[in-house]
């Protein structure tokens, strides 16, 4: 990897010139390295942690909307896609993004991504308050250098690391956020980029940063990340059911059941009868009198994550079987 510090716009573009359709951006506004003193590019599932029940809830919901969304078939959607689109959305992934665009990368280099809790009183259909939360996110312009690190599609393959070209994922009628990064995924990365695989460090001077943005008229956030009205697919990201949490408080509270960062939070006094909110219950709760065909039915709990994940053809489950063998009824409550 070779260092390069770029202090003046006639520098950067110099330097673009030399770079042919091969090449891809990260921008970033701090610079990481590892104890042995290399760059660290992680993944946010790296950073974060990974919760393998919500993985695969939410990947398979990604594939529905990608199979709603395209003529594809939803087995032909792989998870490796849906993560990757996700992954634009604000969701955890095994990937690290990129863009084909040097400008789009010096704009994430010079604007602060931040996000924090936002808490609105609003009314249900029948008039009774509830408070929503909101991860309300923004990014804010910063004074300092920003870094641009650049990579090379061939080296990428001699690295045997994949490359999702999210470009090529044609939307129409609507103006998805990968389309507006001229967004790629390299992945999947089980803990961090391998520093092989960056070509060059560029520091670039915060106003040569600016200068770049502006010619590009990249001038606001919502030219990257367009809101629900222009993009379909946040559109339908953020009509998942809100879910109630278990807070000490007499007013039920609720947060989005996919929480995502949102750029756009507006205060709305009564929440639209079609945006549902969702409260746990147990099918087993009710069933107390006579008249109830699952009085004396036998009830099985079982994790949310059973009903997303594949399984081969000709499954054979002795438990399950025993057990009906044993009861006239046999219900399994999921866990949600």
């Amino acid at each position: 990897m070779e260092t390069k510090r770029i202090e003046t716009l006639s520098e950067f573009s110099e330097l673009l010139e030399s770079f042919d359709d091969s090449y891809l951006f990260r921008g970033q506004v701090n610079h990481y390295e590892n104890l042995q003193g290399l760059t660290e590019i992680t993944t946010s599932f790296f950073r974060q942690g990974c919760h393998s029940p919500t993985m695969f809830k939410w990947t398979h919901y990604a594939q529905a909307l990608l199979r709603a969304m395209s003529s594809e078939l939803y087995e032909d959607i792989s998870i490796e896609t849906s993560q990757a689109i996700l992954q634009h959305y604000g969701w955890r992934s095994f990937f690290v993004d990129v863009s084909k665009s040097a400008q789009i990368a010096c704009w994430f280099a010079s604007n602060q991504f931040n996000q924090k809790r936002s808490i609105h009183m609003s009314e249900d259909w029948q008039e009774s308050p509830v408070w929503l939360v909101y991860n309300q996110a923004s990014y804010a312009p910063v004074e300092t250098d920003g870094h641009i690190y650049v990579f090379n599609i061939n080296t990428l393959k001699e690295l045997e690391l994949k490359l999702h070209d999210l470009t090529e994922m044609i939307a129409e009628g609507f103006t998805p956020r990968h389309l507006c990064q001229k967004g790629c995924l390299i992945g999947p990365i089980q803990n961090a980029m391998p520093e092989s695989a960056i070509e060059f460090h560029l520091i670039v001077k915060n106003t040569v940063l600016k200068e770049v943005c502006s010619l590009a008229n990249l001038d606001s956030t919502e030219k990257l990340f367009p809101g629900p009205k222009l993009d379909t697919f946040l559109k339908l990201l953020r009509e998942v059911p809100w879910k109630r949490i278990n807070i000490d408080s007499p007013i039920p509270t609720y947060t989005r059941g996919l929480q995502l960062p949102e750029y756009e939070v507006e205060y709305s006094k009564w929440i639209d009868p079609k945006v549902a909110l969702f409260n746990n219950f147990w099918v087993s709760d009710n069933r107390d009198t006579d008249e109830n065909p699952l009085l004396n039915s036998l009830f099985i709990l079982i994790p949310e994550v059973l009903f997303y994940c594949g399984i081969v053809h000709n499954i054979k489950l002795p438990s399950i079987e025993a057990l009906m063998s044993q009861t006239d009824s046999l219900v399994l409550n999921m866990i949600i």
